[in-house]
C-alpha cells in the first residue's frame, strides 16, 4: 500500500519443509531476516496481504522526494 505503514510482528527464527524441483522434501532453517522473508512468502501462498496482517491501524507516510 504505497503511502501507508503499520506493524507486523514475524519471528526471528522459522523451520519450513518444502519440496525442490524433483518433489524431494527438505528443510529450510532461517533466522532474524530470513525467518521474516520466509514468513512473508508463506503469507502470500496463503492468500493473506500486509494489509491483513498489520497490527492495529494502518498510518499515512509520506515519502521524502528522491535527490537526483
Amino acid at each position: 500500500m504505497p503511502g501507508k505503514a503499520g506493524m507486523v510482528t514475524r519471528p526471528n527464527h522459522v523451520v519450513v519443509r518444502a519440496y525442490d524441483e524433483n518433489m524431494e522434501q527438505f528443510e529450510l532453517e532461517g533466522e532474524e531476516l530470513l525467518a521474516r522473508c520466509i514468513c512473508h512468502e508463506c503469507a502470500h501462498l496463503h492468500g493473506e496481504l500486509y494489509v491483513d496482517l498489520v497490527e492495529g491501524e494502518l498510518m499515512d507516510v509520506t515519502a521524502e522526494p528522491e535527490e537526483e
